[in-house]
Formats: structure tokens, C-alpha cells, sequence
């Protein structure tokens, strides 16, 4: 009887490091995933950190100044538009773009976000052009600036 207890006893040990194991790696994980999840809050540019955060007028603002641009207070419009699930040359191109501002569309891929448009001011010889930005649960995700006319070169907003 001494001897079955004490086996029963040697294998709960081992079943309780059996299940300890994964759970640690699990827990692990977990915590990477929350960390990294949180890193959506900023992006980096030239060496600097902003934040991505857009949750207020103000929030474009700051976002324009610190790529040197100026845009009214309020969008000139907004609009829901979805990012789609896979990406063809015109996406990939454009997530070039996002990428050298410290973005990336590809978590995006499915989702829907708001795009809101500003007319930034020109110079008498140059000709109108509009800064869009992509925003997704209160993240900016994505911008880029074009001209006015139809077909006109999609460029990045730095």
C-alpha cells in the first residue's frame, strides 16, 4: 500500500509538470501578444516616435504638424471604405507607402475604417492637393496625398 501511494504520487507530479509546461509557454505568449498589440499607439518616422492615436480634431492636427503639413480643422469629408482581404499591386504599392511612415495596412486586411479627406492650401502656381488619412478604431493606419484631378500621383504624406 506504501509503495501505490507513493507512485500515485510520483505521477501527479509529473502530470502537474506535464500541464505547468504548456501553460507557462501559453502564458508567455500571451503577454507578447498583449505588448506588441499595444505598440499600434505609435509608429516611427525619420527616427521619431508620433502617436497614432485619433480620437479628437486635434489629433489631426498634430498628426499633419508633425509631417510639416498644414490641413483645415475639419475634414472636408469621410468616408467608410474597407481594406481588402488580399492585396494587389495598387495595394502593395500604396502599403509601400504606408511603411515608410512606420504603418502597415496588412492587419487591416477585411476591415473596415474611415477615410477622411483635407484640401491642404496651395500656392497660387501649384495645383490643389488632398491629404487623406485611414483610421481604424481610433488609429490612423494609413495616408497619402494627392492632387486633385482624377489620376493624379499618389504620393506618401511625409
Amino acid at each position: 500500500m506504501f509503495s501505490i501511494g507513493m507512485s500515485l504520487k510520483k505521477i501527479f507530479r509529473k502530470k502537474w509538470l506535464i500541464f505547468m509546461v504548456p501553460a507557462t509557454i501559453a502564458l508567455i505568449t500571451i503577454v507578447i501578444l498583449w505588448i506588441s498589440a499595444g505598440s499600434k499607439n505609435t509608429a516611427v518616422y525619420n527616427g521619431k516616435t508620433y502617436s497614432t492615436i485619433v480620437s479628437s480634431p486635434e489629433d489631426f492636427q498634430r498628426i499633419a504638424e508633425f509631417f510639416n503639413l498644414e490641413i483645415s480643422s475639419s475634414p472636408q469629408a469621410e468616408q467608410q471604405v474597407v481594406i481588402p482581404l488580399t492585396f494587389n499591386d495598387i495595394y502593395q504599392q500604396y502599403n509601400a507607402l504606408q511603411e515608410k511612415i512606420g504603418l502597415d495596412l496588412s492587419p487591416y486586411r477585411g476591415k473596415t475604417c474611415t477615410k477622411y479627406t483635407f484640401v491642404l492650401p496651395s500656392l497660387p502656381s501649384q495645383t490643389e492637393r488632398i491629404l487623406t488619412l485611414l483610421v481604424y478604431d481610433h488609429h490612423l493606419i494609413g495616408g497619402d496625398i494627392c492632387g486633385m484631378e482624377y489620376g493624379s500621383t499618389v504620393t506618401s504624406i511625409s
